[in-house]
């Protein structure tokens, strides 16, 4: 007999309808997410792979896994009502999927293929709004990372092990060891970013337990002393509530709200306090506008204020407790994105901050009760440092790839873990009409690598690099993308910045290896590529050509900030021009000035070229509100980029002259790169972005 109507948990299905029904509710189903769903029926209880789910729903067409991600997601945002405690779809990762709720066939009024289904999940969390967690994801990955890597492009300390503990097509970030060392607890986004998991994984027997799976988006979770609990960061429409789990599974509790103002970056912002039953929170002080680090009490609920940040500030984040229970190390967050580090000792409340350049920091954690292991973009990617804090001595760690997004460290166990994103990228180059419209004039035909383009003075040719993990190639085409041809390549560094020479005869490159950045040369009549060595011991950070190709100015950092410098390729002599400058510089020949952006300012500001004594910079006051991220110098008009809070990336171009500004292009996805010529635009744009975790172990002898 043909069954028509189904009991699936509290809805009833009426398929010849295609509607769901539940206490006077109705929710109809388009065709495709009704096939879908009385597939699931018929395998009830079973593991469904996608490929099997995409060749029965979908066998007369092409469809993908956005298409299958994207139907599966409807049907839980249908069957999962904000205040229920029931769940229906579960995701295995790397197996596929299974209907966890118990049907019954209403035709006859028997039981059809009905068993029961044990859950590893026991407990969801309600956050409802889809759309803002997913939104949520991906300005919070994308905000920070402007690199990623390759999946087989892990960089590996010869004094380590690395083992690969979870790679999936998702993303997977925020890992966190247990204190025996034998579990790795981590977040887990899947299904573009809609559906989100606490993940526990045994790193024995590789046995995974999801304690949590549901609408919304998870970070941060961290292990109680005694590894009975986790606590982890819940984000949706209601806001950032903290949760605490038994690490077997079991019911979550949300226990006190915490704060957003970080999550348009990667950071951390949890912990644990050592043999206690307290929580390091971040949370927003009384007047709502900065977030102070808290001591929360889970018997009673009592908080105590640990810091109070300054006003120039965001707020206090990055939290982690030290082996001995007796300091905490945190970032404070400047309105620019870029971390000041400090040290808080919990039994004199006194607070210090550590001087340096830090950059932006994701992640921090202690390496013993001396030392700091950091994730920073500094050198232009998210990578690992480490600190000294008696000395304030930084030196670059390199361990993982150069995509590094969250690291945690195990003191006794000498185990280290960490999160790497890896990025498929859309690179284009594109006419801009005068209507706003814009035609293709040539696109990447290879996503996996990263890219950083420059355009040549007269139009003509284009400069890019191809970065495959630890390799990085320099190539040249016409402007076309025809005749191209691979000029250099780089081994264990990257390129950062690219300039023409005006003449067209050399290129001005800014090169990262080991943590340092040092200026190279490349002269296409001889194809000779070299350092500037006489510049490299202060790190030459954006090097530009000045008005002929005698003359170089680049920036490199100082305690306090960015020092701008003039430097003589024939004499070979360096001039400072200020010690208030920033690191992106573009000097513009007409009205010899030098355009920066500075760190903690918004907006832009300049030097003139031509004074020969130090200076203070001026800013230009139609920029003084302007929160600008990347950005050019074209002529006399100023090209940035900003994001909206819905993700669409916008280049603005900003006349210099008349101080007026317009939308240039605009862009579904994120824009990292993008350089201009005219009416001609390349770009640089994420198109997706994956997660892995892995494992370092002290290598033995």
């Amino acid at each position: 007999m043909h069954v028509s109507k189904f009991q699936l948990g509290s809805w009833v299905l009426h398929s010849p309808t295609m509607t769901l029904e539940k206490e006077g509710v109705s929710a109809k189903l388009q065709p495709k997410t009704l096939d879908l769903l009385l597939y699931l029926i018929n395998k009830q209880g079973e593991v469904v792979s996608r490929d099997e789910l995409i060749q029965a729903v979908w066998p007369e067409t092409a469809a993908t896994d956005d298409t299958l991600n994207s139907t599966i997601a409807k049907l839980r945002k249908i069957l999962v009502s904000d205040d229920s405690t029931e769940r229906y779809i579960g995701t295995l990762p790397k197996r596929g999927y299974q209907l966890l709720a118990d049907v019954k066939t209403l035709n006859d009024g028997t039981k059809k293929g009905v068993r029961s289904v044990p859950l590893l999940i026991k407990n969801r969390l309600v956050l409802p709004s889809v759309s803002f967690a997913t939104i949520l994801l991906f300005t919070f990955i994308y905000s920070f990372f402007g690199y990623s890597q390759s999946k087989d492009s892990a960089q590996v300390n010869n004094k380590l092990v690395v083992t690969p503990i979870a790679i999936s097509r998702s993303l997977e970030m925020f890992p966190k060891l247990s204190n025996d060392g034998k579990n790795v607890v981590f977040a887990r986004a899947i299904e573009d970013g809609q559906f989100s998991q606490i993940v526990s994984r045994n790193l024995l027997t590789d046995e995974e337990i999801i304690l949590i799976e549901d609408v919304g988006f998870y970070a941060s979770p961290v292990w109680s002393s005694d590894d009975s609990q986790i606590a982890f960061l819940s984000y949706g429409a209601r806001g950032c509530m903290v949760g605490v789990i038994n690490s077997l599974g079991g019911p979550a509790q949300l226990v006190t709200p915490c704060s957003l103002a970080h999550v348009y970056s990667a950071r951390t912002a949890l912990d644990w306090l050592k043999n206690s039953n307290s929580l390091v929170i971040s949370q927003y002080l009384e007047n709502q506008r900065y977030t102070g680090l808290f001591l929360h009490e889970l018997s009673s609920g009592n908080t105590i204020q640990l810091t109070t940040p300054t006003e120039d500030s965001i707020g206090d984040f990055n939290q982690t407790v030290s082996p001995d229970g007796r300091r905490i190390v945190y970032t404070r967050m400047q309105v620019t994105g870029e971390d000041d580090i400090y040290i808080i000792d919990l039994v004199s409340r006194n607070i210090e901050r550590v001087a340096g350049y830090f950059g932006e920091v994701s992640s921090i954690d202690w390496m013993d009760n001396n030392s700091l292991i950091y994730v920073s973009n500094k050198t232009g990617r998210p990578e690992t440092w480490q600190l000294d804090i008696n000395t304030k001595q930084q030196r670059w760690y390199g361990v993982g790839g150069h995509s590094v997004a969250n690291v945690d460290y195990h003191d006794v166990h000498k185990k280290l873990v960490l999160s790497e994103l890896r990025t498929d990228w859309n690179f284009s180059v594109r006419n801009i009409l005068p209507s706003g419209n814009s035609s293709i004039i040539q696109k990447s035909d290879d996503a996996q690598s990263e890219k950083i383009s420059a355009i040549s003075h007269d139009g003509k040719s284009l400069v890019y690099t191809k970065a495959f993990g630890k390799q990085t190639e320099i190539w040249v085409s016409k402007i076309d993308g025809s005749h191209k041809a691979r000029t250099a390549k780089l081994w264990d560094s990257h390129v950062n910045h690219i300039d023409w020479a005006r003449d067209g005869t050399r290129l001005l490159l800014e090169v990262v290896a080991q943590g340092k950045a040092t200026a190279y040369v490349y002269e296409f009549a001889s194809n000779h590529f070299y350092p500037l060595e006489n510049i490299q011991q202060r790190g030459s950070f954006s090097p530009i050509w000045g008005v002929n190709n005698n003359l170089i100015y680049y920036s490199s950092p100082h305690a306090q900030g960015w020092a701008i410098w003039r430097h003589n390729l024939s004499t070979g002599e360096s001039y400072k021009l200020t010690d208030l400058g920033g690191r992106k510089i573009r000097v513009d020949t007409v009205s010899n000035r030098i355009y920066f952006d500075r760190p903690r300012n918004s907006g832009m500001w300049h030097i003139s070229t031509l004074n020969s004594v130090k200076q203070l910079p001026e800013q230009l006051p139609a920029t003084a509100s302007l929160a600008i991220e990347s950005w050019r110098l074209s002529g006399s008009k100023l090209y940035y980029v900003q994001q909206s809070a819905e993700h669409i990336s916008t280049i603005w171009r900003f006349d210099l002259l008349d101080e007026t500004r317009s939308p240039f292009y605009t862009s579904q996805k994120r824009i990292m790169h993008f350089d201009i010529w005219g009416d001609i635009l390349a770009t640089t744009e994420i198109n997706q972005c994956e997660g892995d975790i892995y494992l370092y172990e002290l290598h033995e002898g």
